[in-house]
């Protein structure tokens, strides 16, 4: 599974560098037809509908790109694997299936041509009421560190001299410490209810650097009383907090699909 993680995680090195492509067609034209239908930009623009990014906010220099793994979105990262690594279609249907699964306990019915989506009772996926979770990969990168005054150096070698460059510490040029990242990140609902993370893994450093950071985080909606999205009935939030200024990104839950 951690191998199929990294290899499905490409897309957000190309947005973190301005290079994607988005398709012709959007999300809601896109998903009634079969993933392997889907054409690279296609698969693209369902991954990028659904999540949300503030890559070209100039107010920040912490950049995030927060990818939720609906079950569309989890075929269409799939698909650009599949074609990547050269995976058979079963291959695919059954690392899709466990994916699916991981993130919101669902899976599909592979026999059926147009790929439906069934939750747990076994009912045909149409209501976002029906998600229990959902795993979300979050993307992190300090695209200002490091920042300050910086010391130049020339450092005599045996072919000359070559320059170095050492920042100096400044009180306002410390990296935001992720260390306990969990306590970082919440949803929020209509209601303005907050819903804290189950699970959150992936974090490789103590500080959030220049060094691009994968986070996957999982949220159980349902706990058996109340579902997390009673009475929203347009979108939520996915909250950042200990930065520079609080991040916030708004997902419509018509792409719960």
């Amino acid at each position: 599974m951690v191998e199929v993680k990294k290899k499905i995680l490409v897309f957000t090195a190309l947005l973190l560098n301005g290079c994607y492509y988005l398709g012709h067609n959007k999300f809601k034209d896109i998903i009634p037809h079969p993933s392997r239908d889907w054409s690279a930009p296609e698969c693209l623009t369902v991954i990028m509908e659904a999540g949300e990014d503030n890559l070209l906010d100039k107010r920040t220099n912490i950049k995030a790109i927060v990818t939720p793994y609906y079950p569309s979105v989890v075929k269409a990262l799939n698909r650009e694997a599949q074609k990547q690594s050269h995976w058979s279609e079963k291959v695919y249907q059954q690392t899709t299936d466990r994916l699916i699964y991981e993130s919101c306990g669902m899976f599909v019915d592979w026999e059926d041509e147009n790929e439906p989506v069934y939750d747990y009772k076994l009912k045909p996926l149409n209501n976002p009421l029906q998600f229990d979770s959902v795993m979300f990969l979050l993307t992190l990168r300090n695209v200002g560190w490091p920042c300050g005054k910086k010391l130049r150096l020339s450092v005599p070698t045996s072919y000359g001299y070559r320059e170095i460059i050492i920042p100096l510490e400044e009180p306002d040029c410390v990296p935001p410490d992720i260390k306990n990242i969990q306590n970082m990140i919440s949803l929020m609902n209509q209601r303005t209810d907050i819903l804290h993370p189950k699970t959150v893994s992936g974090r490789k450093m103590s500080y959030l650097t220049n060094i691009e950071e994968t986070i996957f985080i999982k949220f159980i909606f349902n706990d058996g009383e109340k579902h997390f999205l009673d009475s929203s009935d347009a979108y939520y939030l996915f909250i950042l907090n200990g930065f520079e200024s609080e991040i916030r990104f708004k997902f419509p839950i018509d792409y719960m699909r």
